[in-house]
């Protein structure tokens, strides 16, 4: 589950809430499946493999942002940053990406 079924690299911070995903997703698959593995775990990976893969592909870019070693574009890296993580459409992507394309509703544990 999480970071070790994915295994991103640790730039993205999501490896707790996919374990929680892949958890949740995984239940499902498995009472729709009543328990039979094959079918659920198709089921699952065919439900978990895009969403995962973005956070896997987007922890890989940003490793290889944050480590950059040339002086000018790390200091370019560092006001692009600080303006695009503090603009409201950053935000507004990220809620869309984090939370609404999130498998999990959180109503239902309300």
């Amino acid at each position: 589950m999480g970071d070790a079924a994915h295994a991103p690299l640790p730039y993205v911070g999501m490896g707790a809430i996919q374990a929680i995903e892949d958890s949740y997703v995984l239940a499902q698959c498995l009472k729709k499946h009543n328990a039979v593995a094959e079918p659920a775990f198709q089921e699952f990976y065919q439900r978990r493999s895009a969403r995962t893969k973005k956070f896997v592909d987007l922890a890989t870019t940003l490793g290889k942002l944050y480590h950059v070693e040339n002086p000018m574009l790390a200091w370019a890296r560092d006001r692009l940053l600080t303006f695009v993580l503090g603009s409201k459409a950053s935000f507004d992507v990220i809620k869309k990406e984090v939370l609404e394309d999130c498998p999990v509703d959180y109503r239902d544990f309300l």
